[in-house]
């Protein structure tokens, strides 16, 4: 987890990606984006989304082919609207605790989140495309 900010009513997190192997990783395009929990019952952990999916975000110099190479490290932001700005009618405001980020190429990851609400009704939840470094928002 990169830098965090807030802003108009939307908290911003940069989810910063490192690669740790000794090969080098192609990213491209802006990851689908779920918020949610990881939840158990005997034994099986599984994650399970809350609310709709992030909204992408398009910005001109985000989400082109990258190649993260070893020790090397790209970021993600997403941001999540204060759902108490919302009316319930419209919200139906739930507990989240992580995010999950899946590319194209089916890498998937999880983190955990310092903002703890999502609404479920609509999609209050917004994301960017992938880029080298750690550019914030």
């Amino acid at each position: 987890m990169g830098r965090g900010s807030a802003a108009a009513g939307t908290t911003y997190e940069t989810l910063l990606i490192r690669n740790h192997s000794s090969h080098a990783c192609t990213l491209s395009g802006t990851p689908k984006t779920q918020f949610g929990n990881f939840i158990g019952s005997g034994g099986l952990v599984v994650f399970k989304g809350v609310g709709p999916a992030a909204t992408k975000l398009t910005y001109a110099d985000r989400g082109k082919t990258i190649v993260v190479k070893p020790r090397a490290t790209a970021s993600v932001t997403v941001g999540i609207e204060t759902a108490a700005n919302l009316p319930s009618s419209k919200c139906d405001m739930a507990s989240i605790s992580r995010v999950r980020l899946v590319f194209r190429n089916g890498a998937t990851l999880y983190y955990t989140l310092r903002t703890n609400e999502v609404c479920t009704k609509i999609a209050t939840t917004l994301t960017s495309g992938v880029v080298l470094g750690t550019r914030f928002p």
